[in-house]
């Protein structure tokens, strides 16, 4: 089999951690972050292989999205249960604009729009489909517009299995960073079934000259 890598190692090389991580160094100091830290590895490696069962597809979002921040959440609330949320909620938003920026830089090359939304199209054909445990419904696919319902998310499935539903709605938040601070880009979405819709409805257009 594949040696799987250690949890710490992970969370060390995802950017969106490695950020959490140096703020709250800062915040508290070496030793009880190497003490979160440790807690927080071992909490991946755990929930990992306990889903290890699950299809290539599906684990791209749960080893490599929800497994994390769920495993840094459990070790924050065992260290500062009061905090906890705060902190996570705080590197998400700043995660988004951190990728947002990224996203920018080349949204402003003439045209990049329409291949973004080509791009955005095909991701949620390759990435966001039934193998991955998404369900959806497009309304509208062009060049202009990209317009879904999200209907069922493995997301709210996984995260309330595990025992921390209260930190869904962040996966939800990183998308209104992300694509909320595109330039030339209109971001909308009236609800999402992580803060109790019944389905996401997720609309990308371009911004009208």
């Amino acid at each position: 089999g594949v040696l799987m890598k250690s949890g710490i190692w992970v969370l060390d090389h995802d950017t969106g951690y490695k950020n959490i991580k140096k703020e709250l160094i800062k915040r508290y100091g070496q030793e009880t972050v190497r003490q979160i830290w440790e807690k927080a590895g071992a909490n991946w490696e755990e929930l990992c292989a306990r889903y290890a069962h699950l299809p290539e597809k599906m684990k791209q979002h749960t080893d490599g999205q929800m497994f994390r921040m769920a495993a840094v959440y459990m070790a924050l609330k065992e260290v500062f249960p009061e905090q906890a949320l705060e902190i996570l909620g705080a590197g998400v938003e700043r995660e988004g604009r951190r990728i947002a920026k990224m996203l920018s830089c080349a949204l402003y090359i003439p045209g990049m729009d329409y291949v973004f939304l080509r791009i955005f199209a095909k991701m949620l054909d390759s990435s966001f489909n039934e193998d991955a445990g998404f369900q959806s419904t497009k309304h509208c696919i062009s060049k202009d517009e990209v317009y879904f319902d999200i209907n069922a998310c493995p997301y709210c499935k996984y995260l309330t299995e595990i025992g921390c539903p209260e930190i869904t709605r962040f996966s939800c938040e990183i998308d209104e960073w992300i694509y909320g601070n595109l330039p030339g880009l209109e971001f909308s979405r009236a609800g999402t079934i992580g803060t109790g819709a019944d389905k996401c409805d997720f609309c990308l257009k371009r911004e009208k000259k």
